[in-house]
């Protein structure tokens, strides 16, 4: 790849190489399919620690409450911690039976959870919302109350207005409540499992955490989840929008328009906790077998072995605004296998886990070669330094190769220092490799805006006739 140079800079910080793949074999394996999300985001830092969540009960056990007649009420974060913010701000007036609820400075959200005796009186009315903002409310224990409001598409919650109104009649409460536990909708079952051979007696899968109406992704389904759905209201995306990793978190009921009918899984699906994904395998008895999870006899959870009584992957958040990845090794052993996981809630919950996923089956191992290696080479012009418009190559080259094989690299830098001019293929020059790549390219595939080029390199080789082995420069 020739590059030339727009200032004075050191040969270390020409480029940087982020990551890089090749595999080489008598054909090219199975990679899992493009993720829709796979894209920069500038609020999302992934080597950031795991964020740990308290569970919604015991964060309303530590909480903080003020009182208003028969009621007591918080306010939570999306990460189920203390907001000091808006418990300040709330305003709360006890008018008979009923509370009504303002604010006396403005905020973009409001989550509340309150408190009443369900031994002696019940909730004959509730609302939550006000002009300009949505708003949602629901009794999800015996004596518990819930109620979000959230400003439409960043709009500010005004102040001096009721946001929300509850109102008690006499009379201990009547009919069953559904407790909050993992979910069991249809929805939230993982669709995208995947497996790849990892050819050494394993393989690995994938998958993409569903939780119907966990919209802020902190894992659990709580009146949080109001705030996304305001922010981003009567939004209407497709698979091709820019947004659509956030939209389609948020689009509960998969219409493709962030609308309210979105606030009916907050409800339906309220205090469902994923903490991660129970694994499960089964021998099959051909490649052609279609396993059924039903079938619970044949199916062996794969153990976590750093902590086998927990989720087979446990759950790992740090703040992404897109659905939450999952990627686990199975040491299967060679054969052919079928894999589907369940998501997994807390101990009390009953069930403990939630709809199974779809089923994957994929014969493993196969005696395939090892990986191939990558390795980079700058090749300066003459001197120490570069100067203005010099130009030079970053090298790409593969060490052992065998037969067919497909390379991925990814190179970043700062677009004022260097400039890209083209990508030169070294096959034709290159005796262990006598057939041209069926592909070739070298694209920005960074964020717009970004004074960072993430340069994206792919080589791929499907025709090697005579089959050559060796070593040698990619482009």
């Amino acid at each position: 790849m020739r590059v030339t140079v727009y200032c004075r800079l050191t040969l270390a910080v020409a480029a940087i190489a982020l990551a890089a793949g090749c595999s080489g074999g008598s054909a090219l394996p199975a990679t899992p399919a493009a993720q829709p999300y796979a894209k920069a985001l500038s609020s999302y830092d992934p080597f950031a620690p795991a964020i740990e969540i308290a569970p919604l009960a015991e964060a309303l056990d530590s909480a903080q409450y003020k009182a208003a007649g028969a009621f007591t009420v918080t306010a939570l974060t999306p990460l189920n911690t203390a907001d000091n913010e808006a418990l300040a701000a709330l305003e709360l007036r006890s008018v008979g039976d009923s509370l009504e609820v303002s604010l006396t400075a403005p905020l973009p959200g409001l989550a509340l959870y309150m408190s009443y005796d369900a031994a002696s009186q019940h909730v004959s009315s509730m609302e939550a919302g006000s002009p300009g903002a949505i708003g949602y409310a629901l009794e999800y224990e015996p004596g518990r109350l819930a109620a979000g409001v959230a400003g439409i598409r960043g709009a500010q919650l005004p102040t001096g207005q009721v946001l929300v109104r509850v109102t008690l009649a006499d009379g201990a409460l009547t009919g069953a409540i559904r407790r909050p536990s993992i979910t069991q909708d249809k929805r939230s079952a993982v669709r995208d499992l995947e497996a790849v051979d990892n050819n050494d007696g394993s393989a690995t899968l994938g998958w993409s955490e569903r939780n119907t109406g966990d919209y802020d992704l902190n894992g659990e389904v709580n009146i949080s989840d109001i705030t996304p759905v305001g922010k981003n209201f009567n939004k209407v995306y497709g698979t091709e929008s820019p947004d659509y990793a956030q939209l389609e978190v948020v689009d509960g009921d998969d219409n493709f328009e962030v609308n309210i009918s979105d606030l009916t899984p907050i409800g339906l699906n309220f205090g469902s906790i994923i903490t991660g994904y129970n694994v499960y395998r089964t021998e099959l008895s051909s490649e052609d077998e279609e396993p059924d999870p039903a079938d619970s006899g044949r199916w062996t959870k794969v153990e976590n072995e750093s902590d086998p009584g927990g989720p087979s992957a446990p759950r790992d958040f740090n703040g992404q605004d897109f659905r939450l990845r999952y990627s686990f090794v199975d040491d299967s052993g060679n054969g052919n296998f079928g894999w589907y996981v369940a998501p997994v809630g807390i101990a009390t919950d009953d069930p403990l886990e939630g709809p199974v996923s779809n089923v994957v089956t994929l014969p493993v191992g196969g005696g395939a070669p090892p990986l191939a290696a990558l390795t980079f080479e700058i090749m300066p012009p003459d001197g120490e330094l570069m100067n203005v418009d010099n130009e030079f190559y970053v090298a790409v080259k593969v060490e052992g190769v065998e037969g067919l094989f497909s390379a991925n690299v990814r190179f970043e830098y700062d677009a004022g220092l260097v400039e890209f001019l083209e990508g030169v293929a070294a096959y034709e020059s290159n005796a262990n490799f006598l057939t041209p790549p069926l592909f070739l390219a070298v694209d920005d595939v960074g964020p717009a805006g970004s004074p960072y080029v993430l340069l994206g390199f792919n080589a791929t080789q499907t025709q090697g006739e005579p089959g050559k082995t060796g070593d040698g420069a990619l482009g």
